[in-house]
């Protein structure tokens, strides 16, 4: 999908990004599941699925401009 909406130099640049995020949300994991573990793993896995919702839904975003587009 990138591709199609990035062309010449932007493209590079374009990709850099979309290999970045995940990257810092892997750092970001790292170091705020320590932090809000109180003793179980319940909470953190509530965190989780309320991030992979929301990323759910930027996905269904994603698509959404890109057929309009």
């Amino acid at each position: 999908m990138v591709s199609f909406w990035f062309k010449g130099k932007e493209l590079a640049f374009a990709l850099g990004i979309a290999i970045t995020f995940p990257e810092l949300g892997n750092a970001l994991n790292s170091w705020l599941t320590p932090q809000i573990v109180p003793g179980t793993l319940g909470t953190p896995l509530l965190v989780s699925v309320f991030f992979c919702l929301i990323s759910l839904g930027c996905a269904f975003l994603a698509v959404y401009y890109d057929k309009k587009a």
